[in-house]
């Protein structure tokens, strides 16, 4: 599941940008639903849910 080279990960990355380009609302809500689990059972690990999804919006130019 977890890549074990940079080419394993690069093609993974590929993948997920695909898929992003064609379920951009899907991730998003999936995005939502993951970070308002986390805040509500007060699991650590917000700041980077906020950081993984700042790059999504800067990288997609949403901003």
């Amino acid at each position: 599941m977890f890549p074990n080279k940079l080419s394993e990960l690069k093609i993974i990355a590929n993948r997920l940008k695909t898929y992003y380009e064609t379920n951009a609302a899907y991730v998003f809500v999936l995005f939502c639903s993951v970070y308002i689990f986390k805040q509500t059972f007060a699991i650590p690990g917000s700041l980077v849910m906020v950081s993984i999804f700042y790059l999504f919006l800067s990288r997609f130019a949403l901003f």
